[in-house]
């Protein structure tokens, strides 16, 4: 759920930048003397690969400062192809370009984990987009025949766009985000994945102080989580409310985690208008098998009345259930209790 205002900010971007594409290359025309065509196609050829070699420099930066910093990978995506840090086979991938999460790096939660680690990745892929944009530009400048501009110079487009893109502090998706904004963003990653390498561990952890004062929407829904646990139920269903009213603010990311709920609290209050159905069925499409969608979706289908493939979903959550963790079936638990006491 992209905000608008990033979107528009993105798009205009686009647009500079194509705009300093057209007259590069009619440098390389008038100033170089290079022919037209030669120079309109070696020029979109050259973009276009150097913004998958910027895009694997970029996420090679965030690779080596993570590992420098002793954090976990657990995925990177370089674009052209991808590394699953957690498979013991069949790590890398190639042509992942095609999907959503090309030129993305994620990391595991583990001890060390800190606001300052996790920043000095973010700026890893910064400066190695600034290095790539800066050859680029030495290329740009030195070189003098039209065809070797076009296919070396014109490196400073992409690369370039790369670093603004993701050194503006607009998007929380961006790395200047976690490095250049005033936001508590950076300290609620943190706090999360301190709480799921606790979960993971079998505990179920006590709620951070951030989730209670952060207005983060991750930090409030974990904030909502530990409500629902500790059976504050009316502080919980305020705080479900406010994020139901604002999820085009959301990241996709955020919404993959939160819409679940909101979406089954929708079902169980008998709030199941045509937009929540639309939503709800676009997310279903794509959505992972977690016990939250699962959870979600067979009360969905419930409402809707397709009660045999409610019946099945029904059963995939009870087996996921079973396999859970203690935190998430505590949860579980006290979710039943808070819908069968409105």
């Amino acid at each position: 759920m992209k905000n608008k205002k990033n979107l528009i900010i993105n798009l205009i971007l686009f647009f500079i930048w194509v705009a300093f594409a057209v007259l590069l290359t009619w440098y390389a025309i008038q100033g170089l003397k290079t022919k037209i065509l030669t120079a309109v196609l070696c020029s979109a050829l050259s973009i276009v690969v150097h913004y998958f070699i910027s895009l694997f420099f970029h996420e090679l930066g965030h690779l080596i400062f993570a590992k420098a910093n002793k954090m976990k990978m657990g995925y990177v995506n370089f674009g052209f192809f991808s590394i699953d840090f957690e498979k013991q086979a069949s790590r890398v991938k190639f042509f992942t370009f095609f999907g959503e999460n090309a030129g993305e790096s994620v990391i595991l939660p583990h001890r060390s984990i800190t606001k300052e680690k996790l920043c000095l990745m973010a700026f890893g892929g910064l400066l190695f987009s600034l290095i790539y944009t800066i050859l680029g530009a030495v290329f740009a400048i030195c070189l003098s025949n039209g065809v070797a501009f076009c296919l070396l110079g014109m490196a400073v487009v992409p690369a370039s766009y790369l670093l603004v893109v993701n050194s503006l502090p607009i998007d929380k998706t961006s790395d200047g985000y976690l490095i250049f904004s005033n936001s508590d963003y950076a300290e609620v990653l943190v706090a999360v994945m301190n709480e799921q390498r606790q979960i993971v561990l079998g505990l179920i952890p006590s709620c951070p102080a951030i989730f209670e004062k952060s207005n983060q929407p991750l930090a409030r829904f974990y904030y909502y989580k530990h409500l629902v646990i500790r059976e504050k139920f009316e502080m919980a269903k305020c705080v479900l409310n406010d994020l139901s009213a604002n999820l085009s603010h959301l990241t996709d990311d955020e919404y993959q985690i939160i819409f679940p709920e909101i979406i089954y609290k929708a079902c169980l209050s008998g709030n199941l208008n045509d937009e929540n159905k639309n939503l709800a069925e676009n997310f279903f499409v794509g959505s992972a098998s977690d016990l939250a969608s699962v959870r979600a979706h067979a009360n969905f289908r419930m409402a809707t009345g397709e009660n045999n493939w409610a019946e099945t979903l029904i059963k995939t959550y009870e087996r996921l259930l079973k396999s859970s963790s203690k935190y998430e079936k505590e949860y579980e638990k006290r979710l039943k209790q808070f819908y069968a006491d409105k």
